[in-house]
């Protein structure tokens, strides 16, 4: 394995001998005046050696500081690289290389113990492991591998504890990519060092075994994983398991929608994966093991003796005789091994401590039981679960770092797994046990636990113990409990924490703030932050950070984060890169990082590659895709399939399935659906859908109602659907709410709506928003928004924005954006340019003006904003 260790501070070290060199010759410079007199009055050279003396000192202090801020940028250093070369050193073998995947034993990669031989069976079966059984999965799998030989790429295997996704990811990578190295690395920080040291990981399987293990820590980050995959030249491949319990908690959404806040990275982690699901044994996988049977006793027995061979891989793991011996243990014994599954389910990471599991089994026991006890009943107890049940399969499994000393015990996934399926929720560990167990945990444990809590939504769980971890220092702790206060809305207690997160370098918790102020559409705030987390590397916030700056029209700066964040193999950047240059017309540049962005799962890219397409006439390959953003829930790809021509055959199963969707209560449908029939002349039936979909909660459907009921001048039933909509976060719905308040005389309410939909990019509601708070006398405030407005091409903010220049002096400027807005066809510009180059003296350029301005029909300040701005000067006088 070839690692490149990075070297900086040059620079810094050039600038330290450029301060030295400066106060010697300062330093020189003093002495020498005391030997010489210099021509002049004679206060002069006391006073040029006093003002030598100042500059040393200063020198002097600005070297001494320089090289104590590099003293400790190289001791920081120095750490990391130390830690990448432990991270390193732990994985690789005695050659200095990783191991070839053809040499693994798959037992220790995480495949269940399987029964024992039994005597005299046939000396050329494996003893380790049974012959494997095919699965159907098998062929998908393997040709999902073989893809992902040539460019790299993430495979996923979904299932149940023994139900065999280890040995079948196992045989499929053994079978595609046996001559590929091997990294398992266990634990998050040690693949987060080995990606960070820059080892040449090409042609490597990463092995994530149990991946929720890993994920739940939130110590892996999305960057990395992009990075591994991101170099197609130099492919790498991510193999891992989890449960199906455990993959539904971690995709799920959280309280603040797409909040990059805890749990943002395993989500969308495991949304870079092509997942695969193992189920229990098919019809066709147990022909095969009866087939097999023949061959190998253990299949034999898990067959026919058990009589239930679409359980074989339980059968084989020895998952009944665990659960048997688990049902007849006595009190102290099973208070033990539930005190282990306790702890488990509460995210404590394993080995699980001695002193751990004995003060957590007191709470599974009772008080006469307690009492009995003898003094050495945790030893007898341990000594039972740590019996083998069948061959090496047993409860409670001994882990040790030295020879001769135990640190703790592993208890069996099939235990584990077991009761979450078959305890009752009176039977889940309770709060007491759960602050207990956060009392004895060490602070990087508390941080797994915190993430348990935080999916089965326990906010103050986990809030306690995050806090503990941070106390105590961790810096992942601290950025994930500033996430967790940061969403209550208990700004001003999450600061600090993430203040202290990035004091200590974890750039992350910059990122996740800048992230979930976004989410909140306080672009103003959020803007600052990512910038911080773009310029330190993070790749998340490079995207976030475009990302703003394309919904704010600065296609400049955007296509700068954006372009560094494909560079990282960000997915979602190469769509939004793909959207800049559409926006330059450049539909050829653009098309290979749609379908990049496309097949690595982003919708959007799904959504408008299909639209490209469609409109190059490739019906077939367009709807495809549409298709399917279309069913994983994309509005934009419903509302393109809704445009697609009728009388063209490949578009007509699509639109179809629009129309079930709707008729089978998919809210996103029925509103897509619903304006297609308005665009075809149905209002009726059009409209009737909108209503269904908004009384679903489609908040676009609540906004396309509410703006009819406008229209019919029905106020008081478009007001609740307005605020509904706004509510939800429509930024269009907050600007229609904001002008109907001002309308009322609420500019006071109206004001906080128009804000929030500027700050989230509406550049009508920044014109908006503008045009009132100069109507309301606020030019200050005015300025900002109308600037934004006018730069993004708003007509009715360049002519606000020309009359407020012009009233403030800055003529030349303001005259700029009033013609600009008066060329563009805006009547009121047009009106307003002629009576400011009649007052200029320029009285043909001004009639020419005014008669295109009488041409269009509006001498005066007609629109909706002037009437508004007319309301509002005539209340106040």
């Amino acid at each position: 394995m070839i690692v490149n260790m990075s070297r900086r501070g040059h620079n810094v070290r050039l600038r330290i001998f450029i301060l030295i060199i400066v106060c010697l010759f300062l330093a020189a410079g003093a002495a020498a005046l005391e030997e010489v007199e210099l021509p002049g009055p004679a206060w002069m050279t006391p006073a040029i050696a006093a003002a030598i003396g100042v500059l040393s000192s200063v020198a002097y202090w600005r070297t001494e500081s320089t090289l104590s801020v590099v003293a400790d940028q190289e001791m920081r250093q120095r750490e990391r690289v130390f830690s990448q070369v432990a991270a390193i050193e732990s994985l690789v073998g005695a050659d200095g290389n990783l191991p070839r995947v053809r040499d693994v034993d798959g037992t220790l990669l995480g495949i269940h113990p399987a029964i024992p031989l039994p005597p005299n069976s046939d000396p050329g079966l494996p003893a380790e492991l049974p012959v494997y059984v095919p699965r159907d999965v098998d062929s998908d799998l393997r040709a999902a591998l073989q893809q992902a030989r040539e460019a790299g790429g993430f495979v996923l295997l979904v299932g149940a504890s023994a139900s065999g996704k280890t040995r079948c990811a196992f045989e499929g990578v053994k079978a595609v990519l046996g001559d590929w190295r091997l990294c398992h690395p266990g634990r998050p920080e040690l693949l987060t060092a080995l990606v960070e040291s820059g080892a040449d990981m090409g042609q490597t399987v990463v092995w994530l075994d149990d991946a929720q293990n890993i994920l739940r820590s939130g110590e892996l980050s999305v960057a990395t994983v992009r990075r591994l995959l991101m170099d197609r030249t130099r492919p790498v491949v991510l193999v891992g398991t989890i449960w199906q319990e455990e993959y539904g908690q971690l995709t799920k959404e959280n309280t603040t929608g797409d909040s990059q806040g805890p749990g943002w990275d395993a989500r969308e982690i495991l949304k870079l994966a092509r997942r695969f699901s193992i189920r229990s044994f098919s019809q066709s996988e147990q022909d095969r093991a009866r087939e097999i049977a023949q061959v190998d006793p253990r299949i034999k027995e898990a067959v026919v003796n058990d009589g239930d061979a679409a359980r074989l891989a339980e059968m084989l793991a020895a998952v009944p005789d665990l659960i048997h011996k688990m049902e007849q243990a006595d009190p102290y014994g099973a208070a033990i091994v539930n005190a282990a599954v306790d702890a488990r389910l509460c995210g404590h990471p394993e080995p699980l401590p001695n002193s751990l599991l004995e003060t957590l089994a007191d709470y599974n026991l009772a008080g006469p039981e307690r009492a009995e006890a003898q003094d050495d009943w945790y030893a007898s107890a341990v000594g039972w679960a740590r019996e083998r049940v069948r061959g090496s399969v047993r409860l409670l499994t001994p882990h040790g770092t030295q020879v001769g000393h135990i640190d703790g015990y592993c208890v069996t996934d099939v235990l584990v797994q077991h009761a979450q399926r078959t305890r009752l929720p009176t039977a889940t560990p309770s709060h007491a046990q759960w602050e207990r167990l956060i009392a004895l945990a060490t602070p990087e444990a508390c941080l797994h636990i915190g993430y348990t809590a935080y999916l089965a939504e326990l906010d103050s769980l986990a809030e306690r113990s995050w806090e503990r971890g941070a106390e105590a220092g961790n810096t992942n702790a601290m950025a994930a409990l500033g996430s967790l206060l940061f969403e209550q809305k208990r700004d001003s207690e999450a600061r600090p924490w993430v203040e202290r997160a990035v004091e200590s370098g974890n750039v992350q918790a910059v990122r996740t703030l800048g992230s979930l102020l976004l989410i909140e559409n306080r672009h103003e705030q959020a803007r600052p932050w990512l910038e911080r987390a773009a310029e330190a590397g993070d790749a998340n916030a490079m995207m976030a950070l475009g990302s703003l700056l394309f919904e704010q029209r600065k296609d400049d700066e955007a296509r700068q984060w954006v372009e560094r964040s494909v560079e990282a193999g960000d997915t979602d950047a190469m769509a939004t890169l793909a959207m800049l240059l559409l926006r330059e017309d450049k539909h050829e540049e653009a098309r290979p990082w749609l379908r990049r962005a496309a097949e690595a799962g982003n919708l959007d890219a799904m959504a408008v590659l299909g639209d490209e397409l469609v409109l190059e006439h490739d019906y077939k390959t367009g709807c495809s895709w549409l298709e399917r953003a279309a069913k994983a829930g994309n509005e934009r790809a419903m509302s393109a399939l809704m445009r697609l021509p009728i009388e063209t055959e490949e578009c007509e199963e699509p639109r179809l399935w629009i129309k079930r969707a709707s008729e089978g209560g998919d809210e996103k449908a029925m509103c897509h659906y619903g304006e297609w029939l308005l665009a075809e002349g149905n209002h009726t039936e059009g409209y009737a859908w909108l209503e269904r979909a908004a009384r679903a909660g489609n908040n676009r459907a609540m906004l396309a109602v509410g703006l009819r009921l406008l229209e019919s001048d029905e106020r008081d039933r478009a007001r609740p659907l307005l605020e509904r909509a706004a509510e939800a976060g429509n930024v269009h719905a907050m600007q229609f709410l904001g002008i109907e308040l001002i309308r009322d005389g609420n500019q006071e309410e109206a004001l906080p709506w128009l804000k929030r939909s500027a700050e989230a990019g509406n550049c009508r509601a920044m014109a908006i928003l503008g045009r009132t708070l100069l109507a309301e006398n606020e030019p200050g405030e005015a300025k900002p928004w109308l600037e934004l407005a006018a730069q993004a091409n708003d007509i009715t903010a360049m002519s606000a924005l020309g009359i407020l220049l012009i009233t403030h002096g800055e003529i030349r400027e303001g005259a700029s954006w009033l013609e600009h807005a008066a060329e563009s066809g805006n009547a009121e510009a047009m009106n307003l340019m002629g009576i400011f180059l009649l007052k200029e003296g320029e009285k043909e350029a001004a009639r020419s003006w005014l008669e295109r301005a009488e041409k269009a029909k509006n001498t005066a300040v007609v629109d909706f904003l002037g009437e508004m701005e007319t309301a509002l000067r005539s209340r106040r006088s």
